[in-house]
């Protein structure tokens, strides 16, 4: 669950604009191919720093998920209101359902 406080927190940091409610959104949710998909999402549309955020060239927080096994993407919403940042985590080889 440490991905899931990593984007947490970075939506909190990053993601909250001066004004807002400090809202926002955690979803959690399997797909058939048993990834786990944990999304959050804030009203602050922009992430301009995305591709070296995850890299490790700003801040440290989304790289560090990337370490823990999770691919990151981030994608707007169509009516420009808010952005999400999904991390999926595939299962580990050789552990059952």
């Amino acid at each position: 669950m440490e991905v899931l406080g990593v984007l947490v927190t970075n939506a909190l940091e990053h993601g909250i604009t001066p004004g807002d409610t400090k809202e926002l959104h955690a979803c959690l949710s399997v797909t058939e191919a048993r990834e786990l998909l944990i999304d959050v999402t804030d009203h602050n549309p922009m992430f301009r720093d995305f591709e070296r955020a995850i890299a490790g060239e700003v801040g440290q927080g989304l790289w560090r998920a990337g370490q823990l096994g999770a691919s990151i993407s981030q994608y707007t919403a169509p009516d420009f209101s808010s952005k999400t940042v999904r991390a999926v985590m595939r299962p580990l080889k050789g552990v059952d359902p």
